[in-house]
């Protein structure tokens, strides 16, 4: 879990600085609103976990009062500066798709190197 907690970190990180660096001219928010877009998945998918089980899941409370406002607050903030649009917004959808798989590399990391 530690291994794979670390590689999304550090990718998370990664796109988050490289955002910074290249949103000084207006662009580079592609990977930043596709990462937003798997917070709101990842949030949504522990809320029907508990849902569907009926009761408390690992990291409810996280998607509930952490991811959910965050990804709003930023949602709100980056289109209030006209950063991003919708047209981004469904542009950024593929790019989460594929970034799944990244993540998902993560956890066989975390398989691999912890048995």
């Amino acid at each position: 879990l530690s291994v794979s907690a670390t590689w999304i970190l550090l990718i998370i990180s990664f796109t988050t600085l490289m955002t910074a660096h290249f949103s000084l001219n207006g662009r580079g928010f592609l990977l930043y609103t596709a990462i937003l877009n798997l917070f709101i998945l990842q949030a949504t998918m522990h809320i029907v976990q508990s849902i569907f089980f009926k009761g408390y899941t690992p990291g409810i409370i996280t998607a509930l009062f952490l991811l959910i406002p965050y990804c709003l607050i930023a949602y709100y903030s980056l289109f209030e500066r006209g950063l991003i649009d919708l047209h981004l917004i469904f542009a950024s959808i593929p790019v989460s798709l594929l970034m799944i798989h990244i993540f998902l590399v993560g956890n066989l990391l975390g398989r691999y190197f912890i048995h």
